[in-house]
């Protein structure tokens, strides 16, 4: 993992660019993601070495998303999850502080971008507005993962 920490880093510089990371932890399905601890924030600490702006941790496991208060990470049409889990989740934190993202594309679920138009439809049936949708599906993770020009190192 160092040696993507490198790349990045490198690809970074040569761009004059501070690329944003996200660093994505195993939260216990040995699915995705360094395994928690000491391996996680030394990865945290080689992202930062390299130049790289550590936007946050992320987990994922679709199956117990629904098991912590206040986030959700999966989407209705996969079954885990109410869509009325999922509004009430995004009403609580705030659509400037929500990413909504999937993992469609599995066999059982629709390909990823017609799931991604149903799920705003369903968004929009219960009176989230297209710009809220946009701001959650679009300008909220290019916020946090858009490169950034060095500034002094900031």
């Amino acid at each position: 993992m160092r040696g993507r920490s490198r790349r990045f880093g490198a690809a970074g510089r040569a761009s004059r660019c501070r690329l944003g990371v996200l660093v994505n932890v195993n939260v216990g399905q040995n699915r995705t993601g360094v395994i928690p601890g000491e391996p996680a924030v030394e990865l945290a600490h080689a992202v930062i070495a390299e130049g790289l702006r550590l936007r946050g941790l992320m987990g994922y496991e679709g199956h117990v998303a629904h098991q912590v208060e206040g986030f959700v990470s999966t989407t209705y049409l996969c079954g885990c999850v109410p869509f009325e889990t999922i509004e009430r989740a995004i009403t609580e934190t705030g659509v400037e502080r929500t990413i909504l993202s999937t993992d469609l594309g599995q066999p059982e679920t629709p390909p990823p971008a017609e799931g991604l138009r149903l799920y705003a439809e369903r968004l929009r049936s219960t009176g989230f507005s297209v710009d809220q949708i946009r701001t959650m599906m679009q300008a909220n993770p290019e916020r946090l993962l858009a490169p950034s020009k060095s500034n002094r190192g900031r």
